[in-house]
């Protein structure tokens, strides 16, 4: 039998059934790295939770330690008639607060590392040996260059095409059954008699079948896949303006937290010269000890507030790699 039917000739070309099958498998191959992409967030994300908050763990220590250095100066300085009882109890309640912002962030990097070795497979039964090194931040290539990669790379552009890829071979399919259906059907018997001749007998047959009484269920079903197509040809277009929307978004997001954390980096470094400053003069016998407090815990707030506005910067790329589908990716 070789069959004249949906879509194939004579067995000799690809049928549409075949073709849409094979779509299948290619959308499911660009699903499969769309996951990819949020696999490799997620981990990254609760990576660099974990470091910054192990460094904002260290920076807080150092804050409780400056917290009882201020309430030991201030308990002499009452004792000497230099202050009064309400900053005493001022420095009491700043100990508790310090205290308890290091109980927060300890707690918090315990947290992002169970949490990071779960997802690597590895549950934490010790320490988790991290790199805390500074990752590898690169320049965003140009904006044009970058939004046409994604829309022609994009999983979720290569996912959608093999959408219309399989909508197209689907309404050819219903096309194909609008169509005569014909059967090259041969016979071959061969026989042993005892006359002079053996009665070898070759039988071929054609058959067509013709789709006259369907009463137009055919037709119903061919307009139904080109609506189908249709609407996976829209949206394609609906995909590739949500991923450019939301790749513009997080790159203003991003260049906000660039200035910011300038910004914050200018404060760390004004602090830092400020803290030698007064460390100088404190040598000197010209600045108290409780001035000199006053300026390491000013310069342990920036730096503070340094940690987590890089912590948001390294989100933010984590996060426009997987917009971009992993068509772009930093920290290589």
């Amino acid at each position: 039998h070789h069959p004249c039917q949906n879509g194939s000739v004579l067995g000799l070309n690809t049928a549409q059934g075949v073709s849409a099958a094979k779509g299948e498998y290619v959308r499911q191959q660009w699903t499969i790295r769309l996951s990819e992409q949020t696999v490799i967030e997620t981990v990254a994300s609760c990576f660099y939770n974990t470091t910054a908050y192990l460094e904002k763990a260290e920076l807080d220590r150092e804050n409780v330690e400056l917290a009882k250095k201020r309430l030991e100066i201030l308990k002499q300085e009452l004792t000497l008639d230099l202050t009064l009882p309400q900053y005493v109890e001022i420095g009491k309640a700043q100990l508790d607060a310090a205290q308890q912002s290091l109980n927060t962030s300890e707690q918090r990097a315990m947290d992002s590392a169970m949490q990071l070795a779960e997802l690597i497979g590895r549950p934490l039964r010790g320490k988790l040996r991290l790199d805390l090194g500074e990752p590898h931040i690169p320049e965003v290539p140009p904006l044009e260059t970058f939004l046409n990669r994604v829309s022609m790379l994009h999983p979720a552009v290569g996912a959608q095409q093999a959408n219309i890829d399989v909508a197209q071979q689907n309404l050819r399919l219903a096309e194909a059954q609008l169509y005569p259906t014909v059967n090259f059907v041969t016979s071959y018997t061969g026989a042993t008699a005892f006359g002079a001749e053996n009665p070898d007998l070759l039988y071929f047959l054609l058959r067509v079948e013709v789709p006259i009484f369907d009463w137009g269920a055919g037709r119903d079903r061919k307009r139904e896949e080109e609506d189908k197509l249709k609407a996976a040809q829209a949206q394609l277009g609906q995909v590739n303006l949500n991923l450019r929307e939301a790749i513009l978004t997080e790159l203003s997001d991003i260049h906000t937290t660039e200035s910011t954390l300038a910004s914050l980096q200018r404060d760390y470094i004004q602090a830092k010269d400020n803290v030698a400053l007064i460390q100088e003069q404190h040598d000197q016998g010209i600045s108290t000890q409780l001035t000199l407090v006053d300026a390491q815990e000013a310069l342990a707030k920036a730096k503070d507030q340094v940690v987590l506005a890089t912590l948001v910067q390294r989100l933010q790329y984590v996060q426009l790699q997987r917009l971009s589908g992993g068509v772009w990716a930093w920290n290589k």
